[in-house]
């Protein structure tokens, strides 16, 4: 099990505010912080809190962080899950400057780990939903953009506007842990503390945990059809996935679309050519069991589409012009009144006219890193996150007006800690062809979102089973499984290693509910459930795992090892049972397990240990328990 340990490790805080014209230091904690020059108390500890009095307005708000500068083995900067993955190292630590903003919503939070690859310490901000810019201050870059040596702490700045304080006072909440066992655990204490302080309430819905199928990367969006889709569906339930979601492209052309058609993204209507009936083929899915969701990105909008004249006032502008996105969408603003109405509107008009069970809420991460400049339209907002917030509110509230059971995917640039709770689940960031990332995307999402989606796994037909199982386990690892494949044109024993590791997970599905955590700082070994059943997952190049003390425990070995040392608190008497890439090949073995044992555990295989009585150990061998045996049929004999 995870062991926790206090580490010394010196660290400081402080605060400067922006008043009187200019900045005045409000003092900190720590060795390092900076006499202050403002009517400051501060409380020291765990959770750090300054309260600042001034003379004069306090129109923005700058927090610093200042430690040692070692040879970090990771960083966890300030995020929203979907970047940390490819900037991880200490040398990107030169490179902190962001803006936390409607275009990636993150958290003003980072983490550290120690030369040793342990976890050293956290840092993060207990703010509202606002914009805030993060950058480093040292090590020091020249112009010339090279580090000049010397220096020996590493300090990162965030700043705010801030709003009237109360009563002329201003308060600032942090998080300073330096005892979680790993930065993920620190990472959820902070997402807890702010989604308390908060009164942030995430919906459960339990069609959100269903496996789901998505048309993106399954086949180009221009060969998207009804037959297509519906022979997918039909696969998908026979695999026991349950929701269909129609991606970019339902509509036009997709962003994947090279074929010369101009984009009409904003016209959300469906093409004629791919769907000639889009309420009928929604009704043939729902009467398969399952559930149909849209893609829908509110704010985009193509200048070839139908809509762009009419709303072209109503267009954000930045750096003294229209606004487009890197794949070329100009954005309507999120602070216009105007246009939060327009797309509540086109919300219902598409719920109630093709009778879907609600939307992929897609591409807030095309929006400008900073607020909307356009003069010709109003704006009730000042704060572009605010902006972003007040219309994923309005969406799930009209969602849920029209059905309460409705399913909302919300991506990780925007389902955050405070904005988890305007969907029901939350996808990780675009990651086709790249396990790795989307788990390591995930966990981070674990971390501040309830129910936390795959993005879609897709890989080509030359994948064997052996790959496919490992991928399975990767994919339940990190989350609900979801698939971006083509159902109906992969190999047969592909779908029924699919079938197979979706019949165990649907079975399974309560113990997959419950928060995981990783049992190392790498995040290579993952365990959830509950006292009595739990499960373990070892994946990339973990060689040995930690059994919790359950009665029965899954034992996932998703790294390419035969074998895996697992480590008890006491010896068990236990019954292995092998499932070999989930198809054939089901191998049951009786054996006592001592505290350190080198378990034979093939890569993609599950085993399954369950705790046994001394006295009852020789007949249970004899005479294997039917329960767990039924636990690894196959799907061709359920």
């Amino acid at each position: 099990m995870i062991m926790t340990t206090t580490r010394s490790f010196r660290y400081s805080i402080w605060v400067d505010a922006f008043t009187d014209g200019r900045w005045q230091s409000a003092g900190g904690v720590g060795p390092d912080a900076p006499v202050s020059s403002l009517d400051a108390t501060w409380r020291d500890g765990r959770r750090p809190t300054v309260s600042i009095g001034a003379a004069g307005p306090v129109t923005k708000l700058r927090a610093v962080m200042s430690v040692p500068l070692l040879n970090f083995a990771h960083v966890v900067g300030p995020d929203c899950g979907r970047h940390y993955v490819m900037g991880n190292k200490s040398l990107d630590i030169r490179r902190v400057k962001l803006r936390i903003s409607g275009q990636m919503v993150g958290h003003p939070f980072v983490a550290l780990a120690g030369e040793g690859g342990e976890f050293l310490f956290a840092f993060g901000i207990l703010l509202g939903a606002i914009d805030v810019e993060a950058y480093r201050i040292l090590p020091t870059i020249s112009k010339r953009n090279a580090m000049v040596g010397g220096d020996e702490f590493l300090t990162i700045a965030f700043e705010w506007e801030q709003h009237p304080g109360v009563d002329g006072r201003w308060q600032v909440n942090f998080l300073a842990s330096r005892d979680q066992p790993t930065w993920f655990h620190a990472l959820r204490e902070y997402s807890s503390l702010i989604q308390a302080r908060e009164a942030v309430v995430q919906p459960h819905n339990e069609d959100a945990w269903e496996p789901s199928w998505c048309t993106w990367t399954a086949f180009p969006s221009a060969t998207m059809n009804t037959d297509n889709v519906l022979a997918n569906a039909r696969q998908a339930r026979d695999l026991g996935i349950r929701t269909i979601i129609l991606d970019d492209g339902w509509f036009g052309p997709g962003l994947d679309d090279d074929g010369g058609r101009p984009l009409n993204i904003g016209d959300y209507f469906p093409d004629p050519a791919k769907f000639p009936d889009l309420p009928k083929l929604v009704r043939d899915i729902q009467s398969l069991g399952l559930r149909v969701l849209l893609w829908h990105a509110p704010l985009c909008v193509a200048n070839t589409s139908q809509i762009y004249p009419r709303m072209q006032k109503h267009l954000m502008h930045f750096k003294g012009r229209e606004f487009y996105s890197s794949n070329d969408l100009a954005q309507l603003c999120p602070a216009n009144p105007q246009v939060r109405m327009y797309v509540y509107e086109e919300i219902e008009r598409m719920l109630r006219t093709y009778g879907v069970d609600g939307f992929k809420l897609d591409l807030f991460n095309c929006l400008p890193p900073g607020r909307c400049e356009c003069a010709s339209h109003e704006h009730d907002i000042a704060d572009s996150v605010q902006a972003a917030a007040e219309l994923l509110s309005g969406i799930w509230e009209r969602v849920q007006r029209h059905d309460p059971t409705a399913l909302v995917e919300l991506k990780q640039d925007y389902g955050n800690t405070q904005f988890a709770q305007y969907g029901t689940m939350v996808r990780a960031g675009d990651t086709a062809y790249d396990s790795d990332t989307n788990a390591r995307r995930c966990f981070y999402t674990q971390a501040v979102a309830q129910c936390v989606h795959n993005d879609y796994l897709v890989t080509s037909i030359h994948t064997d089973p052996r790959a496919m199982a490992l991928l399975m386990i990767r994919s339940l690892t990190a989350g609900v499984p979801t698939f971006g494949l083509d159902l109906d044109r992969i190999d047969p024993s592909l779908r029924s290693v699919i079938g197979w590791w979706l019949a165990f997970y649907n079975r399974h599905r309560a113990m997959f509910q419950t928060p995981r955590e990783p049992q190392n700082n790498d995040l290579s070994v993952w365990q959830g459930g509950d006292k009595n059943v739990r499960w373990v997952s070892a994946i990339f190049a973990s060689a040995s795992v930690a059994i919790p003390d359950a009665r029965r425990v899954y034992l996932l070995n998703g790294t390419s090892r035969n074998s895996l040392f697992i480590a008890l608190k006491r010896p068990m008497q236990c019954r292995v049972v092998c499932q070999n890439d989930g198809v054939e090949g089901r191998e049951i073995v009786w054996q006592r397990i001592s505290e350190s044992t080198e378990l034979q555990i093939p890569p993609g295989a599950i085993a399954e240990l369950t705790r046994s009585e001394e006295r009852s150990f020789r007949r249970a061998a004899a005479v294997p328990d039917d329960e767990g045996a039924g636990q690894f049929t196959s799907p061709a004999t359920p």
